[in-house]
């Protein structure tokens, strides 16, 4: 499955929370070794305040961009 991605899509500004909001940040973490996605995923849910997303290939990777915002790859 081919997915195209506008790239005006791609750089358009992330919505902007509420004031006195906690802010969420988006990340798409992208690993083909499954164990270092895990940790990396562990890693920021400790820190609190990511909503992490994880796929292990490029296609994956583009499909998820094209169906979601991220603020971090």
């Amino acid at each position: 499955m081919s997915t195209t991605v506008e790239p005006a899509a791609l750089l358009a500004p992330a919505p902007t929370p509420a004031a006195g909001a906690p802010r969420t940040i988006s990340v798409l973490v992208v690993d083909d070794d499954v164990d270092h996605a895990a940790a990396v995923r562990r890693t920021l849910a400790r820190q609190g305040s990511f909503q992490v997303t994880s796929v292990e290939d490029g296609l994956a990777c583009l499909e998820a961009l094209a169906a979601a915002r991220f603020d971090v790859v």
